[in-house]
């Protein structure tokens, strides 16, 4: 497991995920943005963090979660 919160570390920390959050409006979400990914990849089982990592997806489906976290018409 402390592969799988490595690579969550390392998403929460990741300069492509600070320069997407730097410019989410309104500035209040950016934290939340950034808590939600980090439990959102913790709920996530350990096997598809390690699939993802080894497919060099795992920065790519962040982003991806944050952008529709961040834009979402239904999202809180």
């Amino acid at each position: 497991m402390s592969d799988c919160n490595q690579f969550i570390e390392t998403i929460y920390t990741h300069p492509d995920i600070n320069q997407l959050i730097q410019k989410i409006h309104p500035e209040g979400l950016r934290d939340d943005l950034r808590q939600e990914i980090a439990v959102s990849l913790l709920e996530m089982p350990c096997d598809k963090i390690k699939a993802l990592f080894a497919q060099d997806n795992l920065l790519k489906y962040a982003i991806k979660t944050v952008w529709t976290m961040a834009t979402s018409k239904t999202s809180t």
